[in-house]
């Protein structure tokens, strides 16, 4: 029988993976952005392989400035700027 997690931690992890979900939903809605996925520094041979997961900022008590986490964080970028604009457009 496996362990059962805190319903704090249980919780969390939910939560997550719920905003996992949602970024890379959000991401392959947008096919040319979603084509960033397959250039270096990530690399995916399809976008669909993502599952939406963005490294975090800090890393053991420091800056993550990995390449992936920052073409990760730009692609984010695109989306968030490219659905603002099409709520603009749509008011």
């Amino acid at each position: 029988m496996g362990a059962v997690a805190h319903p704090q931690v249980a919780s969390a992890i939910e939560e997550a993976r719920k905003a996992c979900r949602d970024r890379r939903k959000r991401v392959l809605a947008h096919d040319d952005i979603a084509q960033l996925l397959t250039q270096q520094p990530i690399g995916y041979k399809q976008p669909q392989q993502w599952n939406g997961f963005i490294p975090p900022e800090l890393w053991r008590e420091r800056h993550n400035d990995s390449p992936r986490r920052a073409a990760l964080v730009k692609i984010m970028n695109l989306v968030d700027a490219r659905e603002y604009d099409q709520r603009k457009g749509a008011s």
